[in-house]
């Protein structure tokens, strides 16, 4: 699992290497937003997921709830075309390109009910070798809308076309998967509820600052937003990972489940500390290697930036840590959080001091996850050592 996330982090790089260049501050930013609007029309995916990998799924029931998802894709993305015009004018972007950015919905739902279903059987395997496809795919895609002149249509017309293929090779994988697991009970409906809210709020969490910063900045500085969320999340991408085996392992092993807690925050926090040191000796190379000397600009905010998504993972392992216990305080306390942070980002209009109220919210947000997580371990009696001689 270690080596796909790696693998994919490279992938992820060499993909925005190649449109930052292709596209230019202004293009990057609009194709970010449009991503990033794709990306929460797929909400349901992370709830999806996360009740999956919690629920699993019999052999006989796999070709019928990938159907069922595929239809609530359908209806999603009609119920997207019939607003698109609205949505455009309110975020900057092409209304043709927010249609068929939304298609990726059609595939999506049904494939984050089999990335579920391979975390539930402990397939970590396949998990790891279809995020490393995903990132794969996209990345060829680049390459050849960058050779075909294709510009930011050809990455927006790709993005489905990666999707499809992404959940034909999951579906082999899932049918594999399912005939060894063991059927486990299902967990009461308050749980279900909650991963699927911590899902939910994931997504939001890691995604919707783009899409907002589109709507308030002015284009370039809302490109450069973009970049600094591409450079200031790389050195933490295997936190998504690390959550959603974090959940998993946690689930099936309740007495090791602190100290994987413990492993998980220690991982983030040394993966966030060695990219701000990078990007503190050699910021400048790193943007002009990975984006492009057009994205200099940002560079004096790309380290608060950094430190401040490092903390932002660590909220998300503290997050999946909650769901895997079915408490709902570090949900709460996180989601408030994220509401006063989008509105701190919808009313800046400047880009030096958005960054500064993400590093500030983003600390506050760390403590109250961490610190309810804490409080509700604190409270919970610690399971029983059996004697050697019993």
């Amino acid at each position: 699992m270690n080596g796909a996330g790696l693998a994919a982090g490279v992938l992820n790089a060499l993909y925005h290497v190649v449109v930052a260049r292709m596209l230019g501050p202004v293009d990057y930013g609009t194709l970010s937003a449009l991503g990033t609007l794709a990306l929460l029309l797929q909400t349901p995916v992370s709830v999806i997921s996360l009740v999956y990998t919690r629920r699993g799924a019999k052999p006989s029931e796999v070709g019928r709830h990938a159907a069922g998802w595929v239809g609530v894709g359908v209806a999603l993305w009609l119920a997207l075309c019939a607003v698109s015009g609205p949505v455009a004018h309110l975020f900057h972007l092409p209304s043709d390109l927010v249609v068929v950015a939304g298609l990726t919905v059609l595939p999506a739902l049904a494939y984050g009910a089999f990335d579920g279903i391979l975390q539930w059987a402990a397939s970590f395997g396949w998990v790891g070798a279809l995020t490393t496809l995903d990132s794969l795919t996209r990345t060829i895609g680049a390459f050849a809308t960058y050779v075909g002149r294709l510009g930011l249509t050809g990455l927006i017309v790709f993005g489905p076309l990666t999707a499809l293929i992404d959940l034909a090779v999951s579906w082999f994988g899932v049918r594999r998967a399912v005939r060894w697991a063991t059927r486990q009970g299902l967990p009461h409906f308050t749980g279900l509820v909650n991963a699927g809210g911590v899902g939910v709020l994931a997504l939001l969490l890691t995604s919707t600052d783009v899409l907002v910063a589109k709507h308030g900045l002015p284009p370039r500085a809302a490109g450069y937003y973009s970049g600094l969320a591409t450079m200031g999340r790389a050195p933490v991408f295997f936190a998504g990972a690390v959550g959603t085996v974090l959940l998993s392992s946690a689930q099936r092993d309740a007495v090791r489940a602190r100290r994987y807690l413990v492993r998980s925050l220690l991982l983030v926090g040394i993966l966030g500390t060695v990219g701000v040191l990078v990007y503190v000796v050699a910021g400048r190379l790193a943007v002009s290697l990975m984006l492009g000397s057009r994205f200099l600009p940002m560079l004096p905010l790309l380290v608060v930036y950094t430190a401040a998504m490092t903390m932002q993972s660590g909220i998300l392992v503290g997050l999946y840590y909650g769901a895997a216990q079915n408490w709902r305080l570090p949900t709460v306390a996180a989601a408030a959080g994220f509401l006063v942070w989008m509105a701190l980002l919808w009313t800046s209009h400047r880009l030096d001091p958005l960054i500064l109220r993400t590093i500030w919210v983003m600390a506050i947000i760390l403590a109250a996850v961490l610190g309810s997580v804490g409080w509700l371990e604190w409270q919970r009696p610690r399971p029983a050592r059996q004697r050697p001689d019993q």
